[in-house]
């Protein structure tokens, strides 16, 4: 079917793509081909502050009619979604319409950890209503760009931790050395550089026993063997 070849499409794309930006461009990309002849419009906004971060339409927008998401009760209720009363989200018992001479539509919220990240908005033109399944396609579009929201705040996480960690450890005032399972070299801190006259660059990827002769390297293998299980050397 073509709608589940375009689907799985996205989520490739979305796999591939990082910034909310380009996961805006592919997931418009998608409702293009889903829904021919349609109006949408896709917003993504900070979870915190509901700022807008990214908007893509296909058709001409209502003066002011997306400064403000306005999400059905029914669908907060049915992702557990709590939504404050402000002046850039709500909530609403009906669907109000972002395009000009816009028919039939619906909107249906992006929800990722629990926190609003944007809403899809699909719209017929005047005189045309909109497939029971329109409404379903929308809903797995939206749910597979949740799943890659959720993943690029994970990976900024991850980033910031280990940039932190990296940090951490340069700046130990202890020797430090991470090798990988075949005792290849991945990270020296700057006390390491300094004792061995090397630069970071010299012996990231190298194996460690090459900088160890002799009966030291008999010595290196019973820290690494007894790190690895957890001893204390």
């Amino acid at each position: 079917m073509k709608e589940t070849s375009e689907l799985f499409d996205l989520e490739k794309a979305a796999t591939a793509a990082a910034p909310e930006e380009d996961l805006a461009l592919v997931t418009s990309r998608t409702l293009k081909a889903l829904f021919p002849g349609a109006r949408y419009c896709l917003r993504l906004i900070d979870p915190e502050t509901h700022a807008l971060r990214c908007l893509y339409a296909e058709g001409p927008l209502l003066p002011g009619a997306t400064d403000r998401i306005l999400v059905k009760r029914h669908a907060a209720d049915k992702t557990g979604l709590r939504i404050p009363s402000t002046g850039k989200v709500g909530l609403t018992d009906s669907y109000h319409n972002v395009f000009e001479g816009g028919g039939d539509g619906t909107c249906t919220p992006v929800v990722a950890g629990g926190r609003l990240h944007g809403a899809l908005n699909l719209e017929r033109m005047p005189g045309r209503t909109l497939d029971p399944r329109d409404k379903l396609l929308l809903i797995m579009v939206a749910n597979q760009l949740a799943i890659a929201l959720k993943n690029v705040g994970r990976l900024r996480e991850a980033a910031a931790r280990g940039a932190f960690l990296e940090r951490a450890l340069l700046g130990a005032n202890t020797l430090v050395v991470i090798i990988d399972n075949t005792r290849r070299i991945q990270f020296i801190n700057a006390p390491v550089a300094d004792l061995i006259a090397r630069t970071p660059g010299e012996v990231i990827g190298t194996d460690i026993a090459t900088w160890f002769t002799g009966e030291d390297r008999v010595g290196l293998k019973r820290i690494i063997v007894s790190t690895i299980r957890g001893r204390k050397i």
